[in-house]
């Protein structure tokens, strides 16, 4: 059976409109800051030229996507949308993208139900409204699976950098697939029909894992160690794992799990994941049974997970077993879900391999009618074997041609299966890569000069204020406060940046009333600049803006819980406790004010007291919503009252009893 191109690309066409009609209507609800971070990362690109919060870099897993959503943000860019609907487009692009594979995998039928399956996936579609990165992962691993077809059709040197390019990008989104090039190789040497794919595995590593060198570079000059990727999402999932815990459930998670094994005081560090990552191996060394069956049963609840399509893509892999494109297919697959089973996870993390899951279960769909239409079909001619070992002359031979259905002429119709893919389907991924590739870059080499040379950029409000910064630094106050006054006579669109300027100038100063302007356009700079002030211990200036957020009755509650926790870190207990006990008194519900409330009783020996803020901080939570639980001062909690009621608080408290 062959179908013409015209009514092919027709069908296509329509359920690409279908899948981009529902997911642009599922644009139009409001946005979901479930995992707000890439939209905090995207704006602190726009405002201060740097990955990561305020002046603060980050180690962050995905220097990509933020760079993506910064630049639908920037002043020259010229299709500014709002991401809700740059979601719909990448979300609705994997359609047209899963029909390619699926025709190349298979047949044209194939590529028809894998689109139809792509468009109308509920899973696919929920995604939408939010700043998830699951749907523009899940186009990068489309990408990689293009990449690994075009280079087993043509095994040149050329494609296979190009496939580890695409495998390096992915890296620069999500690091899932950073063992899939050595998984990969050991699927090539089990294979015979990809061992000849082995002589550019040299190159597939290289272009994988050097193209990312000049993050890894970036992240060791911010932190002294070796992070070309995440810090402390790897360490928490492992050291969960390690302890049985299969999946991360909404709300509070793996978070309960640490909170109860590790001692961390709320107030005195943001998290424990500088500990995580020794303890789950410790764990893992003296419970080795233990962890491999937990990561035995991860991996099977998550194909569990997708049991309709699993029997459906195992089926089509064992019909072509000894077809190259449906191997390598199955590979990225199978090895998105074996590479998270040795972590707990999340339902979400198995939402990019969606695309690939729906091509194998469109393609044995397709097989199926096939084969009882007409019988088991032929596909491409068998190797042809001229010596007695595998060599270059066991190419398959090209399929036949394409069979008219008519006598007279017609437009082009597709053969079943095709051949191999076309010849601009390289090309066209080189240049994807080749673009996303340098919009990273250049957003680092941005940051880079900004925080190396402030006072050499191009005159601005941003670029003034750093200088001013700089020289700040450096005790010449004289020229900061000169640099401060031109950059406030600049124009800057930004609202942090205006506020940024009349704080330092307040800081300089001394003069509160400057603090009031800038509060009057952006509170919340003013509690970012008094909590990255604290973080550097200068804790009378982050004092003073804080003490302006209480007096102006600005998000009181919250700023007397910040200055109560800045207060007990300055040493001065007794003001730390009027703090947070007025946050309590505003607003009992107030989980953080309680926690830290509690934290700051016990630490004077006064248990009976910090237990019972403990309960009622649990008591608040639990009656929350899902969606709204603190999960992490939750956790705390949960672990605090519990120490207190078993008697294994401080001295003090056992005391107090």
């Amino acid at each position: 059976m062959t179908m013409r191109r015209g009514v092919w690309l027709s069908w296509l066409g329509l359920i690409c409109l279908c899948g981009l009609a529902l997911r642009w209507q599922k644009s139009r609800e409001p946005v979901l800051f479930a995992r707000p971070d890439y939209k905090v990362l995207a704006d602190n690109l726009v405002s201060h030229r740097l990955l990561g919060e305020n002046d603060e870099p980050s180690a962050f897993r995905s220097p990509l996507f933020p760079s993506f959503i910064a630049l639908t943000r920037e002043s020259w860019f010229p299709l500014r949308l709002p991401f809700p609907r740059w979601q719909a487009l990448i979300s609705a692009s994997a359609v047209p993208a899963a029909a390619g594979l699926g025709l190349l995998a298979h047949s044209p039928l194939a590529g028809l139900l894998t689109a139809l399956l792509v468009a109308l996936d509920p899973r696919l579609i929920a995604e939408v409204p939010s700043y998830n990165l699951e749907p523009f992962f899940g186009l990068l691993v489309l990408a990689v699976c293009a990449a690994l077809l075009c280079w087993q059709s043509r095994p040149k040197a050329s494609r296979a950098v190009l496939a580890g390019a695409a495998v390096a990008l992915s890296l620069l989104c999500r690091s899932t697939l950073f063992l899939l090039p050595p998984f990969l190789l050991a699927v090539f040497a089990c294979s015979a029909d990809l061992r000849r794919l082995r002589r550019g595995a040299a190159l597939l590593l290289a272009a994988s894992y050097l193209l990312l060198a000049p993050w890894a570079v970036r992240n060791y000059g911010h932190f002294q160690a070796f992070l070309p990727f995440e810090q402390g999402a790897a360490a928490r999932n492992l050291y969960a794992a390690s302890l049985g815990y299969v999946e991360n459930t909404a709300g509070y998670g793996y978070q309960d799990v640490l909170a109860g094994r590790l001692d961390t005081a709320p107030l005195a560090s943001p998290g424990p994941v500088e500990r995580m990552r020794d303890m789950a191996l410790a764990e893992i060394r003296e419970r080795p049974l233990a962890y491999l069956g937990s990561t035995l049963r991860r991996l099977v609840l998550a194909l569990g997970v997708h049991w309709v399509l699993w029997p459906l893509a195992c089926l089509f892999l064992f019909w072509k077993r000894r077809e190259p494109r449906a191997q390598l297919l199955g590979a990225v697959a199978l090895y998105f879900f074996v590479v998270h089973s040795p972590m707990s996870w999340e339902r979400r993390y198995f939402e990019p391999a969606l695309p690939c899951l729906d091509v194998l279960a469109a393609c044995a769909a397709a097989e199926a009618w096939r084969r009882a239409r007409r019988g088991p079909s032929a596909g491409p001619a068998p190797a042809v074997r001229t010596s007695g070992r595998p060599g270059p002359a066991e190419l398959p031979l090209p399929p036949a041609p394409a069979v008219r259905t008519s006598g007279r002429p017609g437009p082009a119709e597709l053969p079943l299966p095709p051949a191999r893919p076309p010849g601009w389907l390289a090309p066209a991924l080189a240049g994807a890569v080749g673009t996303l590739h340098p919009l990273c870059a250049g957003y680092l080499a941005g940051e880079t000069a900004w925080l190396r040379w402030p006072c050499r950029m191009p005159a601005s409000a941003l670029s003034l204020l750093r200088c001013a910064e700089a020289q700040a630094g450096r005790g010449d106050k004289a020229a900061a406060a000169a640099g401060l006054r031109r950059a406030q006579s600049l124009p800057a669109d930004d609202p942090d940046i205006r506020a940024r300027i009349l704080i330092d100038q307040a800081l300089l100063g001394g003069d509160r009333g400057l603090l009031d302007q800038a509060m009057s356009i952006s509170s919340q700079t003013v509690r970012q600049q008094a909590i990255a002030l604290q973080g550097e211990r200068k804790y009378p200036e982050a004092s003073l803006l804080m003490d302006r957020l209480v007096a102006l009755g600005t998000r009181r509650t919250d700023a007397l819980t910040v200055r109560g926790a800045q207060r007990t870190l300055a040493g001065q207990p007794r003001p730390a406790w009027q703090d947070l006990s007025r946050a309590v008194a505003l607003d009992p519900a107030d989980i953080a004010a309680r926690v830290n409330l509690g934290s700051l009783l016990e630490s004077r020996g006064r248990c009976r007291e910090a237990l019972e803020q403990y309960r009622r901080a649990v008591s608040a939570a639990e009656s929350l919503p899902e969606e709204r639980i603190p999960g992490f001062y939750l956790a705390l909690a949960r672990h605090y009252r519990d120490r207190l009621e078993q008697g294994r608080g401080p001295a003090a408290c056992r005391k107090d009893r």
